[in-house]
């Protein structure tokens, strides 16, 4: 769970107990080291920048000849806070987050600014920092008890700079290999084959980590036998 820190107009923390009295609140989030990315093109560097030669013979991720990964770092998380304030994403929650997360709007004012292709890697939100390899924090204005759960939401889940790059490659967004279509995360399965209309295809993701069975919970979990299989390694095909 995130580490939660209240500020007063001052900049000094407060206790939580008078939190109601928060002119800012701080989210420390910090994620487990060695989760890698399913194996993808967008991880071969010559693959960011294909010629209109090479992508004549592209007509599936299936064509790509090289694919790679790489570990899961917390900068990947910022990236995609900062791709809520892309106004040529159309983020359907940027007017709410905006509200919340401070410096969201004023990175949208200025990305409005930029003409040509955009790197939001050389732009940066005042409220949202990464701290290192592990660790990123979020500064929202005041109290946002509801915020924990928007941070559950797919609005904030990791997406790589690559993705981006890759993606903005002209002839695979005429064969529509996009990244709504073909996402690139760490879970169990990956999705090889999206034709809604013909067939979709969730291939197992070979360098997943492994995920076990909660240890603890809370006593009518004991009692209710749902910790029978603590510790243990889940069953995924």
């Amino acid at each position: 769970m995130p580490k939660v820190h209240y500020y007063n107009n001052a900049g000094d923390e407060i206790l939580a107990n008078d939190r109601q009295s928060a002119a800012f609140s701080r989210y420390i989030l910090q994620i487990k080291p060695g989760i890698m990315f399913q194996n993808h093109p967008a991880f071969v560097e010559k693959n960011l920048a294909l010629s209109d030669d090479e992508l004549s013979s592209i007509n599936h991720l299936s064509d790509f000849s090289e694919i790679a990964t790489r570990e899961l770092i917390a900068s990947d998380f910022v990236h995609q806070i900062k791709r809520l304030a892309n106004p040529k994403l159309h983020s359907p929650i940027l007017s709410l987050m905006s509200e919340m997360i401070v410096g969201l709007d004023d990175l949208n004012v200025e990305l409005k600014k930029v003409k040509g292709a955009l790197d939001l890697t050389q732009h940066q939100i005042s409220g949202v920092k990464v701290l290192d390899k592990y660790r990123y924090s979020i500064k929202v204005n005041g109290v946002q008890e509801q915020f924990l759960y928007w941070l559950a939401m797919p609005f904030f889940t990791a997406v790589p700079p690559e993705a981006d790059v890759f993606y903005a490659q002209q002839g695979l967004i005429d064969k529509n290999i996009v990244l709504d279509w073909y996402p690139i995360g760490t879970g169990p399965f990956q999705l090889s084959v999206n034709n809604p209309n013909k067939e979709m295809i969730l291939q197992r993701n070979l360098d997943f980590h492994d995920e076990y069975y909660p240890s603890v919970g809370e006593d009518s979990d004991k009692e209710n036998h749902l910790l029978v299989d603590k510790n243990k390694k889940l069953p995924f095909l």
